[in-house]
């Protein structure tokens, strides 16, 4: 494993740690080390000191945003030849979407933007020969070029994901397949047949001995009904700006204020910093009373429901997991044409979802509208528990929310449209077709499939073994040894089993 020519997108300079670890535990001789980092990182002292004892190139993840590689590209950079646009030309969408979260422009120039990205991270990975890839699922600009190039020119890749219970993460090769080991060992504990020396006691308990701390919290927090840590404020915040009711605003008229306010707010894309903060809490206020001006405050115990919840956006849970269904809409008409006709769609906005001059050219008026006008469908009130909604429901619909796996520990079935771990999980339907569609709504509907609850708790067991319980994310225990040794172990274990050569030397 001595011949790693490694490009790591580390953002967050405290994860530099983890290839330090990994580097001097195991001895592994880095050829050639690229980080692309954050400068706010980059210019702290602590990290510094990591950095000094590594021979690394920096890259600035600020310019590389900005497609900026004047300091990194040896002068101009040849056009590329038809054959990489060609291979490219299945990503090239995704791609200048992401770059459509960052800029107010024409397709022209995003697409021009995409290109640039193109010429220079093709040049980089075959002059440095590069030959692995680790990153978080890309969905930042550049990030799916470096990504999808790699994929071409047989880079090795590692994308280093959250797992659906909250501080632990998984890693993967490929964002559509998530983690494959989950799904093997899951496979594998289900089946009576294999001998596995695993110390799975008394799954159904409250408090199994088998969980380690983050898995007895999530089993825990489901048993309660309690919001994960990071949502509490945020649906107390929405709580308090929905005031419709005080206001005494009515319907029609909050429409019309929605409208000239988003109109506003797009004219002034292009004005200061200043200006939008003052904006942004008028628009925020204003776009979350509209929607619970067209939402349901109660659950109408008759009726018969699928339970959707929507995403907050943008967001890498459906850009790019997601797929074609980052237009949650179209997951939307899929559902009502498959599902019976006396089921009714209850649609729920994400407790987060704010309003900006970023988002709401994802969730605008228009969207809202047109959900709020289809048949047999219901926008349901962000102030109803997530929880109430999926015990009631008849079956849960997500691109790759966490709530699906909330709703198989409920025994709901789930409709996943996205790819994560937890497409793997009993009870879950991967909706790839819309006959995928239909047949999983025949399943649940007409033979009334649910998910068992054993199984669940297996599909738990083989995530808790194949996922690592350090939040990669945050900074405080990145900074703690233990559990930055953990995560690099872990980390090595799965670079062990790639078979890394000099495929890209040429």
């Amino acid at each position: 494993m001595n011949n790693i020519r490694l490009l790591y997108k580390c953002n967050r300079g405290h994860n530099i740690k983890i290839i330090k670890h990994i580097m001097s535990k195991y001895n592994i001789n880095i050829l050639h080390f690229t980080a692309v980092i954050e400068n706010k990182y980059k210019k702290t002292k602590n990290i510094n000191a990591e950095l000094n004892d590594l021979n690394v190139n920096l890259i600035s993840h600020e310019k590389a945003i900005r497609c900026d590689y004047s300091d990194y590209a040896k002068g101009l950079l040849i056009p590329l030849n038809i054959d990489i646009f060609n291979q490219m030309k299945p990503y090239e969408s995704q791609i200048i979407s992401s770059i459509y979260r960052w800029r107010f422009s024409d397709y022209v120039t995003l697409q021009q933007e995409y290109i640039e990205h193109l010429k220079f991270w093709y040049w980089y990975l075959v002059e440095n020969k590069i030959n692995l890839y680790i990153d978080l699922v890309p969905h930042e600009i550049y990030t799916g070029v470096i990504y999808y190039l790699s994929k071409i020119l047989n880079i090795k890749t590692i994308l280093i994901h959250p797992s659906p219970v909250y501080g632990s993460f998984i890693l993967m090769e490929d964002w559509r397949e998530s983690s494959k080991e989950t799904q093997q060992l899951y496979l594998n504990i289900k089946n009576p047949n294999m001998d596995l020396n695993y110390n799975f006691v008394n799954f159904e308990s409250e408090k199994p001995n088998y969980w380690n701390p983050i898995f007895t919290d999530f089993l825990k927090k489901q048993e309660l009904e309690e919001y994960p840590v990071y949502m509490k404020g945020k649906i107390s915040k929405n709580k308090k700006i929905n005031n419709r009711f005080i206001l005494k605003i009515n319907k029609p008229s909050l429409e019309k204020i929605a409208k000239i306010t988003e109109w506003l707010f797009m004219k002034t894309y292009n004005l200061s910093r200043k200006t939008n903060r003052i904006l942004h809490p008028i628009v925020n206020f204003v776009f979350s009373n509209y929607l619970e001006s067209i939402s349901v405050d109660s659950i109408n115990n008759e009726e018969k429901y699928i339970y959707f919840p929507l995403h907050y956006q943008p967001e890498c849970t459906t850009s790019p997991l997601g797929d074609v269904f980052e237009n949650q809409l179209i997951a939307i008409e899929w559902i009502i044409c498959s599902k019976p006709k006396d089921v009714l769609l209850y649609v729920r906005e994400h407790p987060a979802q704010n309003f900006d001059t970023n988002t709401i050219r994802y969730k605008s008026l228009k969207v809202y509208k047109r959900i709020a006008s289809m048949h047999e469908v219901k926008f349901i009130s962000r102030n109803i528990s997530t929880f109430e909604l999926i015990r009631k429901s008849c079956a849960v619909a997500t691109i790759t929310g966490t709530v699906g796996l909330e709703a198989i520990y409920k025994e709901k079935p789930v409709l996943m449209f996205g790819y994560h771990v937890h497409q793997y999980a009993p009870g879950v339907f991967p909706i790839r077709t819309l006959d995928d569609c239909s047949l999983a709504m025949e399943k649940i509907f007409k033979e009334g499939f649910k998910p068992s609850k054993r199984d669940v708790f297996f599909f738990l067991a083989a995530l808790q073994e194949t996922s690592v319980p350090v939040n990669y994310f945050s900074e405080k225990e990145m900074n703690d040894i233990k559990k930055t040794n953990k995560f690099s172990d872990f980390l090595y274990a799965f670079i062990k089993k790639l078979e890394i050569c000099n495929s890209n030397s040429s």
